[in-house]
C-alpha cells in the first residue's frame, strides 16, 4: 500500500501492479479476485479494489491517504508490529525500488520516493532495525529522494532478512540471488 496502493474514496482502496505473481499472492491471501488491464503501448497491469470503510480509517494511521505521493510518511510501530518490518521493507523495495548489478559487477539496491520524510523513515529502519551501514537519503535531479547501497554487508542483510523467502515479486527475489551468485563467482 505504501508504494503501489491507493485510496479511491472513503470506502474503497486498491493496489495496482505490473507483476501478476505479486497480485496473485495478495489475491490468495485476501480471497479477493484481481483484474487484468491491457493498454496499447503499456505494460499489462493487475489490480485489486477493496471496499471497506474501516480499513480506510486504519490506513490513515499509516499515513496512506488519497494522493499520498508527496505526503506519505512513516509511523511508529507497536511492539507487536516489529515482526512485520522485513515484509514492509520488502514491499517498499518491490514497489518503489530496484535490485540491480552495478557497473563494476556488485549487487545493489535502491528505493526512491517523492517524499523526503518517508525516505528518512525508511533510512532509519534500515540503519537502526536492520543495522545496515551508511544508509543515506539523497535528492536526485528529478526532485525524487533515493536510498542506494552496494555495500556487501547491506546486501547480505537484504538477502538473509528481507528477501529470504520466495513470495511476492519473484523477479526481484530472483535478481538478488542471481546477482549475488554472479558476483561471488567473479571474485573467486
Amino acid at each position: 500500500m505504501y508504494t503501489d496502493g491507493y485510496v479511491c474514496d472513503d470506502n474503497k482502496f486498491g493496489i495496482d501492479l505490473v507483476d501478476e505473481d505479486a497480485i496473485k499472492f495478495i489475491s490468495e491471501i485476501t480471497g479477493k479476485k484481481y483484474s487484468h488491464y491491457k493498454e496499447k503501448d503499456k505494460q499489462d497491469r493487475f489490480r485489486i479494489i477493496f471496499s471497506d470503510k474501516n480499513q480506510i480509517e486504519n490506513l490513515k494511521r499509516y499515513h496512506i491517504t488519497k494522493r499520498k505521493t508527496f505526503t506519505i510518511k512513516g509511523f511508529d510501530f507497536t511492539e507487536d508490529e516489529e515482526i512485520y518490518l522485513p515484509y514492509l521493507v520488502r514491499g517498499i523495495i518491490d514497489g518503489d525500488g530496484c535490485i540491480y548489478t552495478t557497473s563494476y559487477g556488485k549487487p545493489a539496491f535502491y528505493i526512491s520516493s517523492k517524499s523526503e520524510e518517508f525516505m528518512n523513515w525508511i533510512a532509519h529502519i534500515l540503519s537502526h532495525r536492520f543495522y545496515m551501514k551508511d544508509i543515506q537519503v539523497n535528492k536526485t535531479q528529478e526532485d525524487m529522494w533515493k536510498i542506494e547501497t552496494a555495500q556487501e554487508d547491506n546486501i547480505n542483510i537484504l538477502r538473509t532478512l528481507i528477501y529470504n523467502k520466495p513470495y511476492g515479486i519473484a523477479r526481484k527475489y530472483n535478481k538478488l540471488r542471481e546477482t549475488l551468485n554472479d558476483y561471488n563467482r567473479s571474485i573467486q
